[in-house]
């Protein structure tokens, strides 16, 4: 669905169809909509991106961007394989351009076009490009407050990064060991919509999955019932449709509850592991 298909969708359920006179303004149900969205993805996490956070020899804490809602699947990237010409490199794996040359870097899976830019391959490559194929180390989430107990150590022997935490401020990324090499994490998220993701024309669609565009309507219903100076003011109304809009996407995680878990886990939805235990920053996916 649009943005015009969910306006419209809201006004009938809302029997707001006097257009000359209407309760709630074309305005003010496109910012329901994506208020609705932004809603959808804090419940259910279901907008997914991917970063590429640049690592600097010594520096152990990386910021993240204030919309990331939760890191995972963390890999450190080594650049220390060897060079690959365009039509060698290795389909799945993470590679660093080094000689552009003729080679069209973004056909295969790179952002640009630019020496230092790293890529997750996705064809074999032509012309006279060069990459070196990374090496790669899954890195493991761990309590922030182990984080903190072993970094004097990290300091002290620094090396490949094995493990990660969430840092201080809660929008950056603390890596142990502390890397000893420059290097890479390629990480998934999970993340709020962004201004470009915002929906402002009618033929703008919700950057969530189609098949929950329809089930948005029940959170755009919970604002307008909640519009204290219209004659729409319905709290019971509201309520109903935010148990619908629960049931489809979930329960909104409390403030305490999402700093509880930044404290124990990277997202907080798996137990944290321990340094010590089966996990060890020799583990090589390269």
């Amino acid at each position: 669905m649009n943005l015009q298909q969910l306006i419209n969708l809201a006004r009938t359920r809302l029997r707001d169809l006097d257009l000359d006179n209407p309760l709630c303004t074309d305005e003010d149900l496109t910012d329901f909509a994506n208020a609705a969205v932004d809603e959808a993805c804090i419940r259910a996490r279901l907008l997914q991106s991917h970063e590429i956070l640049v690592i600097t020899p010594g520096v152990a804490e990386y910021a993240i961007d204030a919309l990331v809602l939760r890191p995972q699947g963390l890999i450190y990237l080594d650049p220390t394989g060897a060079s690959t010409i365009a039509g060698s490199f290795i389909i799945g794996r993470w590679h660093l351009i080094t000689t552009v040359g003729t080679t069209d870097f973004t056909l295969i899976g790179a952002a640009n076009n630019m020496v230092g830019t790293y890529f997750r391959a996705t064809g074999l490559g032509t012309g006279t490009g060069v990459a070196t194929v990374c090496q790669q180390y899954p890195l493991y989430p761990i309590s922030q407050s182990a984080y903190y107990q072993a970094l004097g150590n990290s300091i002290l022997n620094p090396g490949i990064p094995s493990h990660y935490a969430i840092g201080i401020d809660a929008n950056s990324i603390a890596v142990y060991t502390i890397p000893k090499a420059a290097g890479a994490i390629a990480l998934d998220l999970r993340r709020l919509p962004n201004d470009s993701d915002k929906m402002v024309n009618p033929e703008d669609e919700p950057v969530i999955p189609v098949r929950y565009h329809r089930d948005l309507v029940h959170w755009m219903l919970v604002e307008a019932y909640n519009i204290h100076s219209s004659d729409l003011l319905d709290p019971k109304a509201a309520d109903r449709y935010e148990a619908k809009f629960e049931r489809l996407f979930g329960r909104k995680p409390s403030a305490l509850s999402e700093t509880q878990g930044q404290r124990n886990v990277v997202g907080g939805d798996i137990a944290p592991a321990t340094f010590g235990g089966s996990f060890s920053q020799s583990s090589n996916y390269g």
